[in-house]
């Protein structure tokens, strides 16, 4: 299959445009990653080791090529404050790693420059799955993946004060079974089939993330001991997607307290 062409420059419905970036500068002091590619609109975050946060809005045309931009947070922070982007289309350009965004209104015209090396970016290698949500998500309400996440990290507390135990020996176990998310407290021990360790403050942070009453998560297997849990907010003008990595070797380094 033949690589779809980069694009060197797009136009974008303003709001559309504006609502994305003020979505993801909202919730990460982070630099934004833009995508545009076939019927949408994607704006990604990363946080922490292995959390990634993305917004996609549907496009009312889509485009045949991609078109890959960078947003450094103070750039950001300013387009947010720009009330001109929500007047009409905005125009993007890329010349290498400069970036050049250009918008009309009635009282006149606006231009912003700024430089982004798409390089710089730390994207994960499994950044293009963890930009997609699984077709096998599971309906629940937000209040009951939260309150059982929220009495996890609890367990978590009173299992390390009275084991004594260093946090990090201690994670949430999330796994699916007959539908229903299964969310757990312990200590990490050998692994078991179906389940996986996550980080308990990306957990959490995650659940920042999303608004939605209710919410979809799924778990999506990587590999061999991998797989990346997702909650998924569907509102009628985007798709809010956190995916989170299971803790392994390559993300997170677990040390006992003897070894430290």
């Amino acid at each position: 299959m033949r690589a779809a062409p980069a694009l060197h420059q797009i136009s974008l419905d303003g709001a559309l445009f504006r609502s994305g970036i003020q979505q993801a500068a909202a919730v990460a002091d982070e630099p934004i990653l833009g995508i545009v590619h076939g019927q949408a609109l994607t704006f990604v975050v990363l946080k922490g080791g292995g959390l990634v946060l993305s917004w996609r809005f549907p496009l009312p045309q889509g485009v045949d090529g991609s078109f890959i931009f960078g947003v450094p947070p103070m750039i950001s922070g300013h387009l947010v404050a720009q009330p001109t982007l929500g007047a009409g289309a905005v125009h993007l350009a890329l010349n290498g790693p400069e970036v050049t965004l250009a918008a009309n209104d009635a009282a006149g015209s606006y231009e912003l420059r700024w430089r982004f090396d798409l390089n710089t970016f730390p994207a994960p290698p499994d950044l293009s799955r963890l930009l997609v949500p699984p077709e096998a998500l599971v309906s629940a309400e937000y209040l009951q993946v939260a309150d059982a996440i929220h009495s996890a990290v609890a367990r978590l507390v009173r299992i390390e004060r009275e084991g004594q135990l260093h946090r990090t020996n201690l994670a949430i176990v999330l796994a699916l079974s007959n539908g229903d998310l299964l969310i757990e407290a312990q200590e990490i021990t050998m692994w078991e089939q179906g389940c996986y360790y996550f980080d308990p403050r990306l957990v959490m942070r995650s659940l920042e993330c999303i608004r939605g009453l209710q919410v979809w998560v799924g778990l999506t297997a990587l590999g061999p001991r991998r797989a990346f849990f997702s909650l998924v907010d569907r509102q009628p003008d985007r798709l809010t997607h956190c995916a989170l990595l299971s803790i392994g070797q390559d993300t997170q380094r677990l040390i006992s307290p003897s070894a430290r």
